[in-house]
């Protein structure tokens, strides 16, 4: 603020104008595409390895059966058992510790890449639905990314947490819930992409909380072999990793980055590429992919 508000009827016959001289601070949260076929990652439940603690969040894994208190949700009555007790009784569910999926954005400076002659985006950019509404820089393309398969997981009931080391340290425990969406919304939102730590640096003190059999998904656009080290830390100790690599020689720079997807997909490691200035809608939305065969865009 403050704010010049213009309204009207249909035929501009009837304009109004009013002044709005208060101001507020304003969070703009990430531009959020539409996902509706990516590669689900793994949620697998290997016996011997779940982690024995209740939830009271509804998970697949219904661990025993209780009776109904005021407030339980209706749909954790177990019907079955209610109807033989003739009274109400509600399972009770443990934590999934193989179905979290972890957004693994890197926000270091040396791998953030921005075409320096489209900055300018006013109102006379006109754009249809589905083109790129994103400025050419690879930090606005990965924190898009990285909002719209946060909301995917969560839309599906898994687990979703968020690294990133940017100008601080961003770092969101997996859960589920609305109130998930928010943290990883608003984390991402003042996400500021200037790190000083590569992937490999990040990973190395993040490794521990990931627990073996999560899903994680890289979002960067680093091109050098930090990746693929990566990656191969990441399959090699029983984590299901993804890669979403931006193409950075589409946001200005000079580096040859088409070597990167070919060594990563010999890991058996799916890949999927994001050029500057392409939908991610489009990018995003894969009709099939399988571990053993990635697909790169």
């Amino acid at each position: 603020g403050p704010l010049e508000l213009h309204s009207g009827d249909l035929f501009g016959l009837f304009p109004v104008q009013k002044d709005v001289p208060s101001s507020q601070h304003l969070l703009v949260l990430p531009l959020i595409v539409p996902i509706h076929n990516f590669p689900t990652p793994s949620g697998r439940i290997s016996g011997g390895e779940a982690i024995r603690k209740r939830t009271y969040q509804v998970t697949p894994n219904a661990a025993s059966v209780r009776d109904y208190s005021a407030g339980d949700s209706l749909n954790r009555i177990h019907w079955p058992s209610t109807v033989k007790r003739q009274r109400l009784i509600v399972k009770e569910f443990e934590l999934d510790p193989k179905g979290e999926v972890w957004l693994f954005l890197d926000a270091d400076q040396k791998s953030r890449y921005q075409k320096a002659d489209q900055l300018a985006m006013d109102d006379r950019s006109v754009r249809r639905i589905g083109e790129s509404q994103l400025p050419p820089a690879s930090d606005e393309y990965s924190v898009a990314i990285a909002a719209s398969l946060g909301l995917h997981f969560l839309d599906l009931d898994r687990a979703v947490g968020l690294i990133a080391y940017g100008k601080a340290r961003h770092v969101i425990q997996p859960d589920r819930g609305e109130a998930q969406r928010y943290r990883i919304l608003e984390s991402l939102a003042v996400l500021n992409a200037v790190g000083n730590y590569d992937l490999e640096e990040v990973l190395r003190v993040e490794y521990p909380r990931i627990p073996r059999g999560s899903s994680v998904i890289i979002i960067t656009a680093a091109p050098g072999l930090v990746v693929l080290n990566a990656v191969r830390r990441l399959a090699n100790g029983g984590r299901h990793p993804i890669l979403i690599l931006l193409d950075a020689s589409t946001f200005g720079s000079s580096e040859e980055t088409s070597a990167l997807p070919v060594a990563v997909k010999r890991e058996g490691v799916p890949v999927i590429v994001v050029r500057c200035g392409e939908a991610l809608e489009d990018a995003l939305n894969i009709t099939h992919q399988t571990r053993s065969s990635p697909i790169t865009i």
